[in-house]
Parts: C-alpha cells; structure tokens; sequence
C-alpha cells in the first residue's frame, strides 16, 4: 500500500484508505478542483504587480506541486503542520515590504495572526461545514 499511496501523491492526489482493524475494503483518490476564479485571482494580483505568489499548505508535495502549476503559484511549501506555515509566512515576510496572507481553516490560524494582512476564507472549504451522519 505505501507504494500505491506514493504513486498517488507523486499524480497530486490524497489516498483514502476505507477498512477495519483486520480487513482493507477499499481505496480511493481524491484530489483537490481549481477554481477559475482562484485562477483568474491570481492573474489579478500578478498583473497589479505581485511577483511572488507562495502557497503554504498541509498537503503533500505532488498535490501542492499541481495546484500551483494550475493557479500560476511560483513558489510552494508542503506537508506543513501549523507552526511550519507560521515559520514560512515570518521568513516570506521578512523578505517583502508586506505580507498578506489568507487560508481556509483553523491551520491557518497562527500563520494569518502574523501578517501584516490575514484573511480568514471559509468559503475555500465547504466540507468544513458538512456535517456527516454516522451510524454503526
């Protein structure tokens, strides 16, 4: 399996492995759907003179490598725990006159509290307000 779950983030996509304890029932890829509008964003910033678009994110690598190649994101740092993207966004900021930054969940928290500009965007993740029934 740990050969399958490389392959898959290596193509940008997560692994979700369904089981029990003792019994592999199934897996499936997932992986994340571009926006146009997270494109056309982009271009708007980069044509108002931004240069450096960075993204920081938990995912891994290939997922952070093919979001950034579909949004036009010249720079990016993966499989980052909360205090890793705080680190990052101190470092970035550091090197720019300002530093905004935004982010879509309770990850982001510490890393938007530092910047000279934090936008919190809960419409980046609805499946934060799903609210799935489970029942045994």
């Amino acid at each position: 399996m740990a050969n399958e779950n490389r392959v898959v983030a290596e193509r940008g996509h997560t692994l979700v492995v369904i089981g029990t304890a003792t019994k592999l029932i199934g897996m499936i890829a997932v992986a994340d759907t571009i926006r146009a509008i997270t494109v056309s964003a982009i271009g708007k910033l980069k044509a108002a003179g931004i240069e450096d678009i960075v993204m920081l994110t938990g995912d891994n690598a290939g997922t952070a490598k093919k979001v950034a190649s579909q949004t036009g994101v010249n720079r990016y740092f993966a499989e980052l725990l909360p205090q890793d993207k705080l680190r990052q966004s101190s470092d970035c900021s550091k090197k720019a006159r300002s530093s905004p930054w935004w982010g879509d969940g309770i990850n982001d928290a510490p890393a938007l509290a530092s910047a000279d500009l934090g936008i919190a965007w809960v419409e980046l993740a609805p499946i934060r307000q799903w609210k799935p029934r489970i029942s045994y």
